[in-house]
């Protein structure tokens, strides 16, 4: 199975994207590159089980089952699904005006942990 059937649609890596990433992981031991038949094969090291179950535990942190924590996360996930299953009928002027309109909601979220005193961490 592909990454775009696993993905179900919703990412669909170029061969200039995914295969520097798979020689990257071979080379740190994540994985082991095998050819068989003419094709290769890639397999997780025992280095790369681990570290996939490192990372299982973060996401499984990331959606937590704390209600309020999980509505945003929920809301988050909604506002990209929605954004991604109506993207042929999306323009130029309605991408500026959810631009303009995400921006403040950053403004907003910033605002509320600033108001809490803590510092923000945001991602550009």
């Amino acid at each position: 199975m592909c990454i775009r059937d696993r993905a179900e649609g919703f990412y669909r890596p170029s061969t200039g994207s995914i295969y520097p990433v798979l020689r990257s992981l071979a080379r740190d031991g994540y994985i082991i590159i095998q050819e068989r038949d003419g094709k290769k094969i890639y397999s997780l090291t025992d280095k790369g089980v681990k570290k996939v179950e490192e990372i299982k535990i973060e996401i499984e942190s990331l959606f937590t089952r704390d209600p309020l924590k999980r509505r945003v996360i929920d809301l988050l996930f909604n506002i990209g699904l929605t954004v991604h299953i109506n993207r042929k009928k999306i323009d130029d002027k309605v991408l500026n005006q959810l631009i303009t309109d995400l921006e403040k909601c950053m403004a907003l979220v910033e605002e509320a942990i600033k108001s809490k005193g803590e510092k923000t961490v945001t991602q550009v």
